[in-house]
């Protein structure tokens, strides 16, 4: 026998029925988090390690880098929508209300459609990759980081790249995707025990990117954690 979890304490009658979802020890895991009960648990292999998101308010994208598949769950009972095959090891997936992209190792950018699980279109990077990419919060792009010195703007449309930024950064010091901020672009580009915030700013409808600041060593530890907005801050977690 296997104990999965231990409850204390009294029902929270008004969390009763929502549902938390987590990734650990190779399983994500459906919690009600009134109850305090396991309602679902879905096996995704110890290889796993992206965490799983929330595409809407009911379903789940769930990652299996064991056989290299994205799934979409239903949150509250784990029941599979669709399963999609990357066929190769990939990160963490980035979404818009319409759109799945998902970036491989290899550099290869493959989108989904959301209703479906099908791929609708793939391009392939000059160089490898180890971050996914940012969805433009108005234009339609999408900003993806090279394993080093480029960042690539690709349109959401056609997957035909607009646009190489220098970046410069050395090879995988990019370690989060990029985050909008106020209509900045920030990169937390890492250089070993610190980590420097490069500010870029879109000149034309989300193109022609332009160096505004390099904010120097904002944490003494590199930042492995996604950027958080909370209205007009930013947190920068080491």
């Amino acid at each position: 026998s296997a104990l999965l979890g231990m409850r204390t304490g009294t029902p929270v009658d008004d969390l009763t029925g929502e549902t938390a979802n987590f990734l650990a020890e190779g399983s994500v895991y459906g919690i009600d988090v009134g109850e305090g009960k396991i309602v679902w648990r879905h096996f995704v292999g110890y290889q796993t390690t992206i965490q799983p998101q929330l595409l809407d308010k009911d379903s789940l994208l769930v990652a299996n880098q064991q056989h290299h598949e994205l799934l979409l769950l239903e949150k509250t009972t784990g029941r599979i929508f669709w399963r999609a095959e990357v066929e190769e090891p990939f990160l963490a997936p980035s979404f818009n209300d319409t759109q799945i992209f998902v970036t491989t190792e290899s550099g290869k950018l493959i989108q989904i459609n959301p209703q479906t699980g099908e791929s609708e279109l793939a391009a392939q990077l000059p160089q490898t990759a180890n971050v996914g990419p940012m969805v433009a919060e108005r234009d339609p792009y999408i900003y993806q980081p090279g394993f080093y010195s480029n960042l690539y703007v690709l349109s959401t449309q056609d997957f035909s790249c607009r646009e190489v930024y220098y970046l410069g950064h050395y090879k995988g010091s990019i370690a989060i995707p990029p985050q909008f901020w106020s209509g900045y672009i920030v990169v937390a580009v890492n250089g070993g025990d610190f980590c420097d915030l490069y500010i870029l700013r879109p000149e034309k409808n989300g193109l022609e990117l332009k160096l505004v600041q390099v904010i120097t060593r904002v944490t003494s530890g590199p930042v492995t954690t996604p950027l958080q907005k909370f209205g007009r801050w930013m947190l920068v977690t080491a």
